[in-house]
């Protein structure tokens, strides 16, 4: 007789062989099989608002939500997104149109952004086919919107558009394999059915076609392939700066006498933020002091958001004159101190490249501080000054540290931006008033 675990094995063996056979019967059946397939039931739209862009790292108005009607009569969701260049030079436009938000393509096509799209000769727009499951703004899907919006410049504008297929999203109806065959037609023969049309393509007028002509598909990728080249020479050039910046030290020198600034897409400024304060806290750990660093946010700083809106590049130059360095150093010994004095002169202005990466949970707080910088033309014209007129400093950290407000409870935070008015103010000494 068979020992017990012997049996036990066996019975769990059998249970498990039985689950999978039974697994694939029901495959079998056509509403599980397509459930398990397109898993289109798995929809985060259900308790997100995708009107409500901005919760997916979009800026207010960027993005136009379309319906296009399929031949089957299917209502599909669509958005259009514009590059931030366009978005910048329209701001005022997008945000004061008389009646935004959901409509059928056919006006949404007189709106202020599908409007730079269809009657720009030169646009270019990348239409987003997404993967099974979920919605046009579930998980990457919007960083990789953004990445390719970084690929627009002023002379090719690259505009996006992301729909999702029947059953998905917003979008009516019940997947299948014939089914999102036509959302993609239609779709695609909605753009290029437009009175001013994407591409020079032999296309029937009704924008609402059941089929693509071979000169369409052939239309379609030479448009695919026009774009590729449009990447790939942006990265080549990329490459280049890169070799370029290792190999060229970045200052103003005979050798490098005109420093270039890369086109960063700027967050559009939309109300005053005078200064931002950024505080570094820690606890104490195995002995060392909890850190209370407190820096000022330049307003003339370089900033390039990536990933949705949750982390910004800013480069900035750190500016600190000679006379307030050697003040800081009451700690040295009077050698030290003749020491730092043969280094800085009390006289001069240093400054001092600085390159750091911002990461934040929420959109809202990268916006936030990127409000709080200048423009970028100002910010280069800036930069450009300071290197025409001050001293690099040779080696040393010159970020200035703010002092904390003072407090009965030491470990309290006090906010003393909101106190620049009292005479209390400990910080009031380094806002630019």
């Amino acid at each position: 007789m068979a020992p017990t675990w012997v049996k036990q094995c066996f019975w769990t063996l059998a249970a498990t062989g039985a689950a999978y056979v039974l697994s694939m019967l029901a495959l079998t059946i056509p509403v599980l099989q397509r459930n398990a397939t397109y898993a289109h039931n798995i929809n985060p739209a259900y308790w997100q608002n995708l009107s409500n862009v901005e919760q997916f790292g979009f800026l207010h108005h960027q993005v136009q939500p379309f319906t296009v009607q399929s031949t089957d009569n299917v209502t599909l969701h669509a958005w259009h997104i514009l590059p931030a260049h366009l978005y910048r030079e329209h701001k005022e436009k997008l945000i004061n149109q008389p009646i935004f938000g959901l409509k059928p393509f056919n006006e949404a096509a007189d709106s202020v952004g599908l409007h730079l799209l269809l009657n720009e000769p030169n646009a270019k727009v990348v239409v987003s086919f997404h993967g099974n499951a979920a919605h046009i703004g579930s998980s990457h899907r919007p960083a990789t919107y953004q990445q390719l919006l970084s690929t627009s410049t002023v002379e090719q504008p690259v505009h996006v558009v992301a729909f999702d297929y029947r059953g998905f999203g917003m979008s009516t109806g019940t997947p299948t394999e014939q089914g999102v065959i036509d959302d993609g037609i239609a779709v695609m023969s909605a753009l290029c059915g437009s009175p001013t049309g994407l591409a020079e393509m032999n296309r029937s007028p009704s924008p609402l076609h059941p089929s693509l002509q071979p000169d369409q598909l052939r239309g379609f990728q030479a448009h695919i392939d026009e774009f590729n080249a449009i990447v790939k020479r942006q990265e080549a050039e990329k490459e280049a700066k890169a070799r370029q910046a290792t190999s060229t030290p970045y200052r103003n020198s005979p050798l490098n006498p005109t420093p270039q600034f890369a086109a960063y897409p700027m967050q559009p400024r939309q109300e005053v933020i005078k200064h931002v304060v950024i505080e570094f806290t820690s606890p104490p750990v195995a002995g060392q002091a909890a850190s209370t660093d407190r820096w000022l946010f330049p307003e003339h700083a370089v900033l390039d958001t990536q990933y949705g809106g949750t982390e910004m590049t800013c480069s900035f130059f750190a500016e600190r004159k000679g006379a307030d360095i050697l003040a800081s150093m009451k700690d040295l010994t009077s050698e030290e101190m003749q020491s730092m004095s043969n280094k800085w002169s009390t006289d001069t202005v240093y400054y001092q490249p600085v390159t750091m990466l911002v990461k934040a949970a929420q959109h809202r707080a990268i916006e936030t501080i990127a409000r709080s910088a200048k423009p970028l033309s100002e910010v280069q014209k800036y930069m450009q000054e300071v290197m025409e007129k001050k001293s690099r400093a040779p080696q040393d950290f010159l970020v200035h540290r703010l002092p904390r407000e003072k407090s009965a409870n030491p470990v309290d935070f006090v906010d003393s931006a909101v106190e620049l008015s009292g005479e209390d103010d400990e910080l009031k000494d380094f806002y630019p008033m």
